[in-house]
């Protein structure tokens, strides 16, 4: 199977099929609940009940940016002053920023949609490899009579991963806070309704690095 190939200076929807509906889904912040000393992500499965997460807009609101623009800029540290006000307000609130370097799908996101796969009746999961990350490969991954947790650690660092009902959630690049998801439209939109996703509708104008856009449509 050729791997997905991705030219960053064209609109994201131009890599898509015309009757796919094309979603940003934002990874959210975190409640800090566990010492910085703590490896919870390697113990997700008593981890994963703690977790508390916070949305975009809400962290945007507060702090008083109003933009999930200004918003991307402070989490990916690339522009002052939200750099540092999003800094001050997190470690203020007890607040984690996405973990946009880790090239992952997050945990808080990827074992909902296990859970929901697995309550529509899916059986398989298929892993593709995408060009960007030379280290992903094929895989199929079967779905039945496994725990969320045990599915979770063996598609974890999957970059893109396909349901056999033609939804698509993917990584387009390195050290990104957002994925995306593809499909049919009442597929995606049932899924950001079961698994209470945030995400931005894409246009025919929006590209990878949003956030110098100047506009967003949120869901």
């Amino acid at each position: 199977m050729e791997p997905i190939d991705f030219i960053y200076d064209k609109p994201i929807r131009s890599h898509f099929s015309i009757d796919k509906e094309v979603l940003i889904c934002l990874f959210p912040f975190y409640h800090k609940v566990f010492a910085d000393h703590y490896n919870w992500q390697e113990n997700v499965k008593k981890a994963f009940p703690l977790l508390e997460t916070l949305r975009w807009s809400s962290v945007s609101k507060g702090i008083g940016f109003n933009s999930l623009d200004r918003l991307a800029l402070g989490i990916l540290e690339l522009h002052e002053p939200f750099k540092t006000e999003l800094k001050e307000y997190c470690e203020c609130n007890k607040f984690d920023v996405p973990d946009y370097e880790a090239d992952r799908i997050p945990e808080v996101l990827l074992i909902p949609m296990i859970r929901y796969f697995q309550k529509i009746g899916l059986k398989t999961l298929e892993l593709k490899s995408i060009d960007r990350f030379p280290s992903s490969k094929y895989k199929m991954v079967p779905l039945k009579e496994k725990s969320e947790f045990d599915i979770y650690n063996g598609i974890k660092d999957a970059k893109c991963i396909a349901t056999t009902h033609g939804l698509e959630i993917l990584l387009p690049d390195y050290d990104c806070p957002y994925a995306l998801i593809s499909g049919d439209k009442k597929k995606c939109f049932d899924i950001v309704t079961h698994c209470n996703l945030e995400c931005i509708e894409v246009t025919q104008k929006t590209v990878f690095d949003w956030w110098n856009q100047g506009y967003l449509k949120i869901l």
